[in-house]
């Protein structure tokens, strides 16, 4: 599901994810480096401008685009009527 900034309008980041994802699931092909040159280049752009740095701090983008970095993933459970996350090993 994608959320798009502010929930008012889609952003690449979260479209793209979400392709991303599909594609992984049906085992279709992604082409990351163009994804990540889209969103660059379109509405992350943002994290490369200086009088956004204390909102959209660069180092974000790097962090968000860097695939494979942790061996786990976080699944939400419920416990009654509590949400949590479990960390589940890879």
């Amino acid at each position: 599901m994608c959320m798009g900034y502010a929930c008012e309008y889609p952003t690449d980041e979260d479209t793209l994810c979400a392709e991303w994802i599909k594609n992984e699931l049906e085992n279709k092909p992604n082409d990351f480096n163009e994804m990540v040159e889209i969103i660059r280049n379109g509405s992350g752009a943002r994290f490369f401008e200086a009088e956004k740095q204390s909102w959209s701090p660069q180092a974000d983008f790097e962090l968000c685009l860097n695939l494979n970095r942790f061996s786990f993933i976080l699944k939400v459970e419920q416990e009654g009527d509590l949400n949590y996350l479990r960390k589940i090993e890879m």
